[in-house]
């Protein structure tokens, strides 16, 4: 709709290109179709981000002793959540930006049998960040907690570019580092004590997921108020001249 309404005032030659400045991701998935805007050449990008291999293959640790899956299963939602029992301990994570890009923060909702209660965990995230700079914060932050367990651990986020990069089955583009910082911690941590991390559905009817939804948006909040102040300086000359000014208009 933006670039129709440019269009309108603007004559398009044959041998000129339109440069998408925002978010590749963005422009894979809704790119301008030349049939409906009449674009010359306008060609989508068929191999979106998320369906591109990595760059770089981590090799990363698996639980073997702990984990009923094998290193390269895909369990399904149901299977996953069939085999936690009262032994293990299930992190729930979840990020919240608004808007995006914008101020965010990472919740953790952990399910630990050796405390009485679910613990919930608010990280405010200082700075800009993104949806998904948020959600990889959030497991990051899960395996930072995560401190040689004698049982088994699973980490669940609803955000599956996280995982899948994280897995190295993506392109991580812009969170490389972000993802490199989450398979490092997984490494340090060894084929003992690495927690399994999986993906599964947002919103839908989990307990745990929807608790971390809302602790990433109590997150967020906070960190609205973490920001770092910014003092406007004073520029008392502008106001003189602006003074000046309004008084000869007065005069004439």
């Amino acid at each position: 709709m933006a670039y129709q309404l440019w269009r309108r005032n603007h004559d398009i030659e044959s041998d000129v290109k339109i440069s998408w400045r925002g978010k590749l991701s963005t422009l894979s998935r809704a790119y301008i179709h030349a049939s409906e805007v009449g674009v010359p050449d306008a060609k989508p990008d068929q191999y979106p981000h998320q369906s591109k291999l990595p760059m770089q293959i981590a090799r990363l640790p698996h639980p073997i002793n702990k984990s009923p899956f094998g290193k390269w299963m895909e369990p399904t939602q149901e299977e996953i959540l069939n085999t936690l029992d009262e032994r293990t301990t299930v992190i729930f994570v979840d990020g919240s930006c608004k808007p995006d890009p914008g101020i965010g923060g990472a919740g953790l909702v952990i399910q630990d049998p050796s405390q009485s209660q679910w613990i919930e965990v608010k990280f405010p995230i200082q700075g800009i960040t993104t949806m998904i700079g948020s959600e990889i914060e959030a497991i990051r932050q899960a395996l930072k907690y995560v401190q040689h367990k004698d049982e088994r651990v699973v980490i669940l986020s609803d955000c599956k570019f996280a995982v899948n990069a994280i897995h190295n089955k993506s392109n991580s583009e812009t969170y490389n580092f972000s993802i490199a910082d989450c398979q490092q911690l997984m490494k340090e941590l060894g084929e003992n004590d690495v927690p399994e991390i999986y993906w599964i559905k947002g919103h839908s009817g989990i307990p745990g997921n929807e608790r971390a939804d809302a602790v990433a948006k109590s997150a967020r909040f906070q960190a609205e108020f973490n920001q770092p102040e910014f003092s406007i300086p004073e520029f008392p000359w502008i106001e003189s001249i602006f003074h000046r000014r309004m008084e000869s208009t007065l005069d004439k």
